[in-house]
Formats: C-alpha cells, structure tokens, sequence
C-alpha cells in the first residue's frame, strides 16, 4: 500500500496545479478573429500553459483560451495584451515569445506595455536548500514595451546610453523630443512622461 502514497501524492499535485484559479471578476477577451466576448473572467493554468475562462452570462457554457489565442483581456481593472513573437531589442537576436503585456498607455500613436522577459539577460540569484544544496536562478527582465505602427520596441532599463539607442527607433520623428533626452532630461524612469509628450506632440 505505502509504494501507492508517493504516486497518488504526485497525481493530486498535478490535478491541484492543473485546476488553480482565481475567482470570477468582470472582465473581457478579445479572440484571434478580433471577436470581444464580455462576461466573467476566471484566470486558470495547467502543465500547458496559462488560460483564460469567460462566461458571457447568456449560457451555461464557459469558454476557455489559452493566451496565445487571444489578442487581449481585461481582468478587473487591468488589461494585457497578448503580443505576438519578435525581437524586442534593436542588433540582438534575441526573440521574445508570445508574450503577455501589461496595458500602461493605450491610447496615441505611441502604446506602452509592461513586461516579463524570463529568459533574457545574464542576471542570476543565487539560493541555498540545506538538501539540494546552492543553485541559481536566472532573474526575470521586466521593462516596457513601445508599440509604433505595428512595430514593437523593447526599453533598456540599465543605463543611460542603452535606454537612448532602444527607444531611438520609435521617436526618430520627434528630434525635439530626442534632444531632451540625450541631454538627461528624462530617463527609463520617465518613460510615462515621454510617451505621453509624444502623443500630445501629434495630436
């Protein structure tokens, strides 16, 4: 009987992480086909990735969509879009995969996002287990995400001169603003304040 314990404790681990969810808010999703569907939202995850349930309120039928089927969502007072595969930093070949973005600024030419790059970078903490002994961890690169004409380009949050040469492509045609930058006006922490100068600046 004892060799039965370890097995069915490692299947319910899996249903449990399987079927893990928050609770039903308000929200929206708006589908691949550019359908918007408004009713509850629940947010769930299983071993294939994160998935979002809607039920519109009219049927007793929940509709489910993993990330990558959707363009965005709303869940309670938050939006995220769904960004599709590219390269985020111009001269780098690293590609970002569908990634989930954080709505900071949606309306004007330019667009904001907040996101998690979790493979980017050679940042690592380090941990110790007194059984496993030490490991280290890669640490996750969150930055913002500036969309332009379709075009999407990752902010370099380090220092000064590779925060100017990452958002270069998306104000090429605003020198003025460009300027000010260059001459430390405003930094990676004011990117809010550009975006929003940018926009007022084409109205």
């Amino acid at each position: 009987m004892r060799e039965f314990l370890p097995i069915t404790l490692l299947f319910l681990g899996i249903l449990i992480s399987s079927f893990s969810y928050t609770q039903d808010v308000n929200g929206y999703v708006v589908t691949e086909q550019n359908v918007k569907i408004k009713g509850k939202v629940k947010i769930l995850a299983d071993q294939y990735g994160k998935k979002i349930s809607i039920n519109d309120g009219k049927s007793y039928f929940t509709r489910t969509f993993y990330i990558h089927e959707l363009k965005s969502y709303a869940y309670k007072k938050d939006t995220f879009a769904i960004l599709n595969a590219f390269y985020p930093f111009e001269g780098e070949n690293y590609l970002a995969e569908s990634t989930e973005a954080k709505v900071i600024i949606s309306k004007g030419e330019l667009k904001l996002y907040y996101v998690t790059f979790p493979d980017y970078g050679s940042t690592y903490d380090s941990f110790h287990n007194p059984v496993a002994g030490d490991y280290t961890i890669r640490t996750s690169y969150k930055t913002y995400v500036i969309e332009y004409v379709n075009n999407l380009y990752g902010v370099k949050n380090g220092d000064q001169e590779s925060f100017i040469k990452s958002i270069s492509p998306a104000l090429a045609d605003n020198e003025a603003l460009l300027k000010r930058i260059r001459n430390n006006e405003f930094k990676c922490k004011d990117i809010k304040k550009i975006i929003a100068i940018y926009n007022n600046s084409t109205r």
